[in-house]
């Protein structure tokens, strides 16, 4: 059974070794993570298959704003609609604007995020470490 759940302190070392499987040339560490799993600004989920972490999200707010740093799935995993699954949840923030950066050769992910109500905002060059551009994207909340 596929579930979601929020990322507790206990889960840096889990969200470490998701994000190096599935950016191993962007994998950031345990120590990242640790840090970040206590500041309140930060909000984490687990995508568990299972049981058996498959996928994180993680998201920085502020203010009335949030950023979404990463959103990823085993690359197993893929194809499912869980990465939709993993955006919807991250979109339940209490927030106004959305904003992220997705790599430019990501089509999956664009169409992902296009379809959840992400515009197309600006390009960051060589954004990513491979040399890779940044599509940057944002959606605004409906109004309640």
């Amino acid at each position: 059974m596929f579930r979601i759940r929020t990322a507790t302190a206990k889960d840096a070392q889990i969200l470490a070794r998701l994000h190096g499987e599935i950016f191993p040339e962007d994998a950031w560490t345990k120590d990242w993570f640790a840090s970040r799993l206590k500041q309140k600004r930060m909000n984490f989920l687990v995508a568990e298959d299972e049981g058996r972490p498959v996928g994180l999200s993680a998201l920085s707010i502020v203010a009335d704003e949030a950023e979404i740093l990463t959103i990823g799935l085993l690359s197993e995993q893929r194809g499912k609609g869980w990465g939709g699954r993993l955006l919807h949840d991250a979109l339940r923030l209490p927030v106004s604007h959305f904003f992220l950066e997705v790599a430019a050769d990501n089509q999956a992910a664009i169409s992902m995020y296009k379809s959840a109500g992400f515009q197309e905002a600006g390009l960051r060059r060589a954004y990513y470490k491979a040399g890779t551009d940044a599509i940057v994207m944002v959606r605004s909340q409906p109004d309640p």
